[in-house]
C-alpha cells in the first residue's frame, strides 16, 4: 500500500485518537512531525503506529487500527528498535490498553491527568465523562 494511501486509509483513525487523548494536534500537525523527520510512521491495512525517537527510547504517539493488527505491528517496532539500539518504549493511551499490553510485557509507569481551569467542564459528571474518553 503507497503511503499516501495508508494515510488516507487511517486518518479518521488518527483523528480519533487525537481526540480521545486530548491532543490539540491536527492530522495536518502529524503529518508536518512526520515531513520533517520528528515522527516516525509504521503501518499497513489493518494497522496504523506514529513514533517519536528520543535518545534511546521509542515513544508510541499514536496507534489505530484492529487491536491484535496494532499489538503485532508494535512488536515489529520493537524488534526494529532492538535492532538499532534502542533500550526501552513508552506510550501514552487510553485506560483499555493497560489490561490488553500488559501480557506484552508493558506495565504502567505514571497516571495521566487533565483538568479544565477555564471554567468548562467542572464537576463530576463531566469529570466522569473524560476519564470514559481517554
Amino acid at each position: 500500500m503507497k503511503a499516501l494511501t495508508l494515510w488516507n486509509h487511517h486518518t479518521p483513525g488518527i483523528e480519533e485518537a487525537l481526540r480521545r487523548c486530548g491532543d490539540d494536534a491536527t492530522v495536518i500537525d502529524v503529518a508536518q512531525e512526520v515531513v520533517n523527520g520528528y515522527a516516525q510512521v509504521w503501518g499497513n491495512h489493518e494497522a496504523l503506529i506514529i513514533t517519536k525517537l528520543y535518545g534511546d527510547c521509542i515513544h508510541f504517539w499514536i496507534a489505530t487500527g484492529k487491536k491484535e493488527a496494532v499489538i503485532k505491528l508494535s512488536n515489529d517496532i520493537l524488534a526494529w528498535g532492538r535492532d538499532h539500539g534502542f533500550t526501552k518504549a513508552t506510550l501514552t493511551g487510553r485506560k483499555g490498553w493497560v489490561r490488553a499490553l500488559q501480557q506484552e510485557g508493558w506495565r504502567q509507569q505514571a497516571v495521566l491527568m487533565e483538568k479544565p481551569i477555564n471554567g468548562e467542564g467542572q464537576g463530576q459528571d463531566s469529570e466522569r465523562a473524560a476519564e470514559a474518553d481517554c
